[in-house]
């Protein structure tokens, strides 16, 4: 059971025994109706006239089945997120977020691709959501001066095996230059007898 674009309510079936109960139908709150039925494959669709549009599908639904002693199995379903409104329905969450995007596109001058595109990919955060979300580190002092000694403890053990190897090099060149004294010094005095 839907709203046609005409404003008239189409009911749909398929089962015979509803058929001749929709075409049985005089009075629906209290106004005189007239029925139409269009054929299809399986099911029958017949289109009711001069039923207002303002009124809820629930609210007519809820009529019928309580005065004509008939089941409505399913009112209206948007198409889009199969909420209990019409697919053309300004109240569509889906509908809102397109109308977003086609303000967005025309703000900033897109194609509709485009500002499809951003407007997925930004992540709509308010003040509140930021305030939320970014929380300072209580110690930032701390943690900066533990990452400082880190720093200067890994330094100062660099040198350190700097140093050594240092002095391990002196030693060995001290040695070197020692030997070649002695050397030196015995060739001088076995030369002068």
């Amino acid at each position: 059971m839907k709203f046609s674009r005409q404003g008239k309510l189409i009911f749909s079936t398929a089962d015979p025994v509803c058929v001749a109960q929709i075409l049985n139908l005089d009075k629906i709150l209290e106004t005189p109706i007239s029925t139409a039925v269009t054929f299809e494959n399986i099911s029958e669709r017949f289109l009711v006239f001069d039923i207002p549009t303002t009124l809820p599908l629930s609210e007519l639904a809820a009529e019928i089945m309580h005065k004509n002693d008939m089941e409505v199995v399913e009112s209206e379903k948007c198409i889009h997120c199969t909420g209990p409104h019409s697919a053309t329905s300004k109240i569509c969450p889906r509908h809102i977020h397109e109308q977003k995007i086609l303000e967005f596109k025309c703000r900033n001058h897109l194609t509709i691709g485009e500002a499809r595109r951003i407007y997925a990919q930004s992540s709509k955060t308010n003040y509140s959501d930021a305030a939320k979300t970014n929380t300072t580190a209580p110690n930032i002092e701390e943690i900066v001066n533990q990452r400082v000694e880190s720093i200067v403890q890994n330094i100062a053990i660099k040198m350190e095996q700097q140093t050594t190897l240092l002095i391990e090099i002196f030693q060995k060149q001290s040695k070197i230059l020692c030997n070649i004294w002695s050397q030196y010094s015995i060739k001088r005095t076995s030369k002068n007898p």
